[in-house]
């Protein structure tokens, strides 16, 4: 039976050996360390969830499948703190409308944070700057960006590691320049 200590709408703690879990629908806020070191297979999310905490999921052994219960547009709203996953490589969460392998972390509207290998990132329109500290893009393929071409080309960005991406904006495509 799962064992999940809650405050408000608040997931403080979890404790089970169960390692396929539903967080039950209501909760808003997982708590930071809350499932630190569990071994989880699968983790399923409310769709009420809002924000998850910093090492929420940190050093959890297996190979979690996630799962979100509401689209991947909705899963780009929830608030998700640095680290709060380290499961990167493997890193995939399945929404009620696919899977989203590919994912930034914004805050702020600063882009600070990447998982995935580069295949098809999608950038949502609220990034404003992209910060350097990420800009290993050497192996990015394709971006999509949820906002124009003239908004994509505003976006502030330390230096410009895109030159050579593909870069699909709501009102067609970037092309990558030829070296």
């Amino acid at each position: 039976m799962d064992k999940f200590y809650i405050y408000k709408k608040n997931l403080i703690t979890y404790e089970s050996d169960d390692p396929i879990i539903e967080i039950p629908e209501g909760i808003t806020d997982i708590a930071g360390d809350c499932f630190n070191s569990v071994y989880l297979e699968k983790v399923v999310f409310p769709h009420s969830l809002k924000r998850i905490r910093e090492y929420a999921f940190y050093s959890c052994d297996g190979e979690t499948e996630y799962y979100y219960n509401g689209t991947k547009e909705e899963w780009y709203k929830v608030i998700k703190q640095f680290n709060w996953n380290n499961n990167i490589n493997d890193y995939c969460i399945h929404c009620i409308d696919g899977a989203l392998t590919e994912e930034v972390f914004v805050y702020r509207g600063v882009l600070f944070d990447y998982q995935g290998d580069g295949t098809n990132v999608c950038i949502p329109k609220k990034v404003k700057k992209i910060i350097g500290d990420i800009y290993d893009f050497e192996f990015w393929k394709e971006i999509t960006y949820e906002g124009p071409k003239e908004e994509w080309m505003k976006i502030k960005k330390d230096i410009d590691a895109f030159s050579h991406v593909l870069i699909h904006c709501s009102d067609g495509d970037i092309k990558p320049e030829k070296n």
